[in-house]
This record gives C-alpha cells, sequence and structure tokens, in this order.
C-alpha cells in the first residue's frame, strides 16, 4: 500500500465502498501502525478471486 493510501485513510477514512484504511496510532506528531493490526488488516482482505460473486 502507498503513503499516499494511508495518508488519505487516515485524513478522510471509509468513502463509499472503499477499501476501509488500517488503525493506526497517533503518538504526538508522529503515526504508526501495530504490526499485528496491520496483519490482520491484510488477512481481512485476502482474496482468490476478482469475481464479485465470490
Amino acid at each position: 500500500m502507498s503513503v499516499a493510501f494511508l495518508r488519505c485513510g487516515r485524513s478522510v477514512g471509509t468513502v463509499g465502498n472503499r477499501t476501509p484504511s488500517p488503525p493506526f496510532l497517533k503518538l504526538g506528531r508522529a503515526v504508526r501502525y501495530d504490526r499485528r493490526d496491520l496483519d490482520e488488516w491484510l488477512a481481512a482482505r485476502k482474496r482468490t478471486t476478482t469475481s464479485p460473486a465470490a
């Protein structure tokens, strides 16, 4: 995922039926992602086909 995707997801959140961004931590001005949250977020989006019926 790109830096732009993560930045947009943090500021806008989920818009329409777009992919939501992973959860993040805001520590002062620093933005951090917990590796476990990222692993869960990626696993939830794992697909075996691009067919919408699946």
